[in-house]
């Protein structure tokens, strides 16, 4: 029986968290928020430290016939994530790696990725093919350059200006109160 859709990008997700872990060196790690609303599917930073990114993980296991791998990305409200600290992920996978990884600041996905609209939601999509030298071939990482491409692009997010909020406003990061009979 073959792998469902939410399978496959389930295992896509731990594998990058897993193979992007192991090239770091242990330098970074991931945490997974408990919904998958905003398109955030892993958030990552370096070890010891706050968290530096978020992740949006797409995941293959094949190209079609004519060669491409496509991933669609959709935003109801018609506004994509802007944000060096929003990084997508998109991956071809196997059962035991990553044959090919494309990883994306949204700036650039959103600038590269064809557009297209339904009622009203703004669809991006990425094609591109594993070997061609393409609009993508700059952000195509080997497996074993998963861990220093997401380093490098952590470190290129401008210090304490996390991905934005739904309001557009900058996050931040406030301190833990205490209420009473804590």
């Amino acid at each position: 029986m073959p792998l469902s859709d939410t399978q496959v990008g389930r295992a896509g997700e731990q594998l990058f968290a897993a193979i992007a872990t192991l090239t770091s060196d242990g330098e970074l790690e991931f945490y997974r928020p408990e919904t998958d609303d905003d398109h955030k599917d892993l958030e990552v930073g370096r070890k010891g430290l706050m968290g530096g990114a978020y992740v949006q993980v797409k995941s293959r296991t094949a190209v079609g016939a004519d060669g491409y791998l496509r991933v669609h990305v959709e935003f109801p409200t018609g506004k994509p994530i802007d944000h060096p600290g929003f990084i997508y992920a998109v991956l071809l996978i196997d059962p035991d790696t990553i044959e090919t990884a494309w990883i994306v600041p949204s700036p650039d996905f959103n600038r590269l990725s064809e557009h297209s609209t339904t009622a009203g939601a703004l669809q991006l999509n990425f094609y591109a093919r594993p070997q061609a030298d393409d609009r993508w071939a700059a952000f195509r990482s080997p497996a074993p350059q998963v861990g220093p491409r997401l380093l490098q692009l952590i470190d290129a997010v401008p210090e304490g200006k996390l991905p934005a909020r739904r309001d557009g406003e900058p996050r931040q990061r406030q301190p833990l109160k205490r209420t009473e009979g804590m």
